[in-house]
């Protein structure tokens, strides 16, 4: 999956487009999005429940280290 940022996709359609905004730019405004987080975040924060000493923390690590390495794969 590949991921692009909606402002710096709009910028670069308004810096090569002439004439009036047009159907293009709405459907690139309207797109559904996701919330993207760096893998290097999470990584940071997963240190930080290393810390915590709990059942919930100790199942969120497990969880979360899972998607890393999972999006990490679908990375490369």
């Amino acid at each position: 999956m590949s991921l692009i940022n909606r402002e710096a996709l709009l910028a670069e359609y308004d810096k090569a487009h002439v004439g009036p905004p047009g159907g293009a730019r709405k459907l690139m405004e309207d797109a559904p999005a996701v919330e993207a987080i760096r893998i290097e975040w999470i990584e940071k924060h997963l240190e930080w429940l290393d810390n915590c000493d709990n059942d919930f923390a100790q199942l969120a690590k497990v969880g979360i280290r899972a998607m890393v390495e999972i999006w990490k794969k679908e990375k490369t």
